[in-house]
């Protein structure tokens, strides 16, 4: 007989898995989430689920009020400007720590080899499906993150890195172009792996102000059929 799963194994299990449905939007924004129905749903009692919910409110993907439950948070202009403030100033940061550590044989030769893996996706990308596209482009910007050899930085970006992947898959039917956006990583890839440092930063900084003008068009733009 195998072992009863622990709560704190249950609320990593529904952290998991809520944190994906959150980002890609498989949970609406602003939707309700009922405890009583994720804990059917995952065959967890009340406790992990308010652990999972917890950790998920810390992370801005969902807000309790009292006597009316949790929800997913909204996605909004306001949710954008936020988001994109904090990454303007790190996500430079990270990708010229990484190159950094590229040009002082610092970073370990696995992480170089995902680096390099990456760059031969970017410039072959062909992929059209967009919920394809965002997992890759989550996957570049985590494989940065561990790059840039701060885990503290690292944590934070993942944060504000999902927040903006929520934005964007919440408006991705009203954007125009997908592909082209994941395509810059190649670029910025290969000054990271290059050792380029001032280029990484300069690289990282315009594909963050790039997202936000793509998004901030998306969220104003009338849905398309109207």
């Amino acid at each position: 007989m195998s072992p009863e799963p622990s709560p704190t194994t249950q609320a990593e299990r529904v952290y998991g898995a809520l944190l994906e449905d959150l980002i890609l939007t498989r949970i609406a924004p602003g939707a309700p989430l009922s405890e009583a129905e994720l804990g059917q749903r995952f065959e967890a009692g009340r406790t992990p689920v308010r652990e999972a919910l917890k950790r998920l409110e810390g992370d801005q993907l969902v807000v309790t009020y009292p006597r009316r439950g949790t929800f997913a948070t909204r996605v909004d202009l306001d949710a954008l400007e936020e988001v994109t403030e904090v990454r303007r100033v790190l996500e430079p940061l990270a990708a010229g720590r990484a190159a950094q550590r590229t040009d002082r044989d610092l970073l370990p030769a696995p992480e170089q080899l995902v680096l390099e893996s990456l760059a031969c996706e970017a410039e072959a990308l062909e992929a059209s499906d967009p919920k394809e596209l965002l997992r890759f482009d989550l996957r570049v910007h985590q494989a940065v993150y561990r790059a840039a050899g701060n885990h503290l930085l690292a944590g934070t970006l993942t944060n504000y890195g999902n927040l903006a992947t929520r934005i964007w898959s919440s408006t991705i039917s009203q954007l125009l172009e997908v592909r082209g956006h994941v395509r810059e990583h190649a670029e910025l890839l290969r000054c990271l792996l290059a050792g380029d440092e001032d280029q990484a930063e300069r690289l990282a900084a315009e594909h963050v102000d790039a997202f936000e003008e793509a998004m901030r068009a998306a969220l104003t733009r009338p849905p398309r059929g109207r």
